[in-house]
């Protein structure tokens, strides 16, 4: 039923969560009458797991909605109209973006912030009756999106930027690319989950017999997954078919899932881009700074139990650090084979439950993380190459990036090309072929005032444009071409989430078809000669293929032992070396 309250809302009855209010909106989506817009029900921040303790692991929540000695967060029990809690964090800005999204003020807790936010059509959760005629059908598929924030930042399910009800409702009215169907594709019911972040967190070592080292953010991940299996069925949602996609550091939780022991979500496919993290390098004697030496890790233990969390979000902030490094070690009961940039690509391959894979970055992936490493002399991102790599292949590196182009183009292109070809080359030899797409990010950021105004394909500019909440702040030069681009991205996410190709071409070894989005020509899926082509006519730089092939070659090859076996010492070293090249 839709209450008379100040906010719209509708209330329905989970089957194992019991009675829910959720927040009614109809979304404004560029290209769609307001009378066509179908109203979306916004279920924002349910619990999906507890926190007993700080440095404790969560618990999933599996009696009912909330247990109120556990996960008191203010809101009457059941109303899930307004957001919760985020993370404690260091503050983000939102200059990039034109300036503050819509959105109330952020409230903060550390132990009541694992939430996730669903936005699904509204006709499907008429409680005591069926849907309407109109709306019967099998489940939907769903759609979960991870947030990026370097490990130590974000909150997608608190943030009005990464509002997924404005997909929800392009999915509704979502041409279908299906021959048998002439009227709209299945529609998704989205989503977006929280996990802690910065000094919560957290990596745990062993520093007693018996206690093992674990992350406890990516275990927070792997909660909500299985939350969402759970009970994504309640509100119209296909456990059996799920799409995780994520930005940034998101990217690479959403690919790690697939890496996960028991396979805690069958996703359906896997989305992800990637971004830089060269601040880990300029923090790394900040870093070695934190822990005092005349301490045991006991004690420090201790102590950072009884401090303040601000005082913990204080001391995160002074590192000044781009990114968060999560503890992927061996770890009883989670990943089978430890992930790293030499394993990921090849654990993705063999993971039988996912069956589509997208893959994508950005053009100047580096552009927002110079600061990092402005201050260096070359002399010591050369000393260190040498130091990873060796003499020969640091030269190779060096000859590599030293024409035409800076840095920011270089790693993030190596590193997510060779996913791609990875995937590709399986599907030549297995009987289970998944199928690969790979896009590129060319397109500028179209906001007036932002600091990255005009700068083409910085870092997260996909988030910028995919969640269709910023269209608005668009200029509206040549019929509204930035709004129309987000929409037309929007659509792309949709066909993949249902399990349809999002564009002509699928990524092969041979041809390295792409899609490319930028300012000129809006989006074209091109060859990897036609890229090479095209490219020479774009004022943000060609491409540069020969240099991507030799840094994804050289970054492959540390790593490993005289026996051939994986070295954890080598590969914990390597990527300091390609985090440069963000």
């Amino acid at each position: 039923m839709t209450s008379t309250d100040p906010v719209p809302s509708l209330t329905f009855t989970h089957p194992a969560l019991g009675p829910i209010k959720a927040r009614l909106v109809y979304p404004s989506v560029h290209g769609l009458p307001a009378s066509s817009t179908p109203p979306i029900a916004n279920i924002r921040c349910i619990p999906y797991a507890t926190i007993p303790a700080r440095f404790k692991q969560s618990v999933l929540v599996s009696n009912g909605l909330r247990d109120p000695a556990h996960f008191n967060d203010g809101r009457p029990r059941g109303d899930f109209t307004q957001y919760g809690y985020t993370c404690p964090q260091v503050p983000q800005g939102s200059a990039a973006a034109g300036g503050p999204t819509p959105e109330g003020e952020r409230r903060y807790d550390e132990l009541t912030c694992l939430t996730a936010t669903v936005s699904a059509p509204a006709a499907r959760l008429q409680d005591g009756q069926a849907a309407a005629r109109d709306e019967a059908g099998p489940p939907l598929p769903v759609t979960v999106y991870v947030r990026g924030g370097a490990f130590k930042e974000g909150a997608g399910p608190t943030s009005a930027g990464h509002d997924a009800a404005p997909l929800a409702a392009l999915a509704r009215r979502q041409p279908s690319a299906a021959p048998s169907s002439s009227s709209a594709s299945r529609t998704a019911s989205v989503g977006s989950a929280s996990r802690r972040a910065g000094a919560c967190w957290a990596r745990r070592r062993p520093r007693a017999p018996g206690r093992t080292r674990s992350s406890y953010g990516l275990r927070d991940q792997r909660n909500a997954s299985r939350w969402i299996r759970e009970n994504v069925g309640g509100v119209g949602g296909d456990a059996a078919s799920v799409t995780a996609f994520g930005g940034e550091r998101g990217g690479r939780v959403a690919g790690d899932a697939s890496e996960c022991r028991g396979a805690a979500v069958q996703a359906r496919g896997a989305a992800e881009w990637h971004g830089g993290t060269a601040g880990a390098v300029a923090a790394g004697g900040a870093r070695r700074g934190v822990r005092p030496a005349e301490e045991n890790g006991e004690k420090r233990v201790a102590r950072l139990k009884e401090a303040p969390v601000q005082r913990l979000v204080d001391a995160v902030d002074a590192l000044s650090m781009a990114t968060f490094s999560p503890y992927m070690g061996e770890e009883s009961g989670f990943f089978t084979v430890p992930p790293s940039y030499l394993t990921e690509p090849e654990l993705a391959a063999k993971c039988d439950w996912v069956e589509d894979v997208m893959l994508g970055d950005c053009f100047f992936e580096g552009k927002v993380l110079e600061y990092a490493i402005k201050d260096l002399p070359p002399t010591y991102f050369v000393r260190l190459l040498k130091d990873i790599y060796g003499e020969e292949s640091a030269r190779r590196v060096l000859d590599a990036i030293a024409a035409r182009a800076s840095w920011a183009t270089c790693g993030s292109r190596s590193r997510c090309t060779r996913s791609a070809v990875t995937l590709a080359r399986h599907n030549q030899t297995s009987s289970k072929k998944k199928r690969v797409y790979r896009y590129n990010m060319c397109i500028s950021n179209p906001f007036t005032g932002s600091e990255l105004s005009v700068i083409a394909g910085h870092h997260f500019v996909d988030v910028l444009y995919l969640f269709l909440t910023l269209t608005f702040r668009t200029p509206s030069q040549r019929d509204r071409f930035y709004a129309r681009m987000a929409v037309e991205m929007g659509r792309k996410w949709i066909l993949f989430g249902n399990g349809l190709p999002p564009w002509e071409a699928e990524y092969d070894a041979e041809n390295g078809n792409i899609a490319v989005l930028d300012d000129w020509r809006g989006r074209t899926v091109r060859t990897k000669d036609e890229d090479m082509r095209m490219s020479k006519e774009d004022p943000w730089s060609e491409r540069r293929y020969r240099a991507w092939d030799i840094l994804r070659e050289v970054f492959t090859s540390p790593g490993r032992n005289a026996d051939g076996e994986y070295d954890a010492a080598k590969i914990e070293a390597a990527p300091l070396g390609f985090q440069m090249l963000q």
